[in-house]
């Protein structure tokens, strides 16, 4: 056995370790809606009882957060905005998946981002429906570029949801090689 003083420091530094990554997570979880501000949203209002019943909507295990980031992700990037709330909601009570979670991704895309990323999902899809034959070089109308800022929102929010998913994934493997537990 060691010195317990020694062990006495190294049980008051893990503990201050803990307290800390709590504290960045507890920051982290302002931004995201809480049971009780659902009720405050006018859209949700009619629904924030029936969802604050609903458990497995505010669980942060494993298998309803990472399905979450995944889907939330891809919404993010569709150009919905103004819906997209009420979707996530829709998605996330289907799915029984984690709602601050997935309706906490919805604001990549907020007034500041809009424009860019909807810029991309423009570049994208056209490109891509170019590659495939389904639009002309030249052609320029409405019908052209919803369904080219569809396609690439789909296409980006795809990619941006599994970059996402995979940094969740390495940080909770990570997290648990390195816990006490599993020591």
């Amino acid at each position: 056995m060691g010195n317990p003083r020694e062990t006495v420091q190294i049980a008051r530094e893990k503990r201050r370790l803990r307290i800390r990554k709590l504290l960045r997570l507890r920051w982290l979880l302002r931004w995201m809606p809480s049971k009780r501000s659902l009720g405050k949203i006018t859209v949700l209002k009619q629904f924030g009882a029936h969802l604050q019943r609903r458990k497995y909507l505010w669980s942060f295990k494993e298998n309803r957060v990472a399905p979450a980031i995944f889907l939330g992700s891809v919404i993010a990037f569709l150009p919905i905005f103004g819906v997209q709330l009420l979707t996530v909601v829709a998605f996330a009570a289907l799915l029984k998946v984690n709602l601050p979670v997935i309706a906490g991704l919805q604001f990549v895309s907020n007034p500041l981002t809009l424009v860019p990323i909807y810029l991309a999902n423009y570049k994208v899809g056209s490109w891509i429906l170019q590659g495939i034959g389904f639009a002309e070089k030249g052609a320029e109308n409405i019908v052209h570029g919803v369904n080219s800022t569809m396609v690439g929102g789909a296409v980006l929010g795809t990619v941006f949801g599994l970059l996402m998913y995979g940094f969740y994934v390495i940080r909770i493997k990570r997290d648990f090689r390195t816990s006490e537990v599993a020591l």
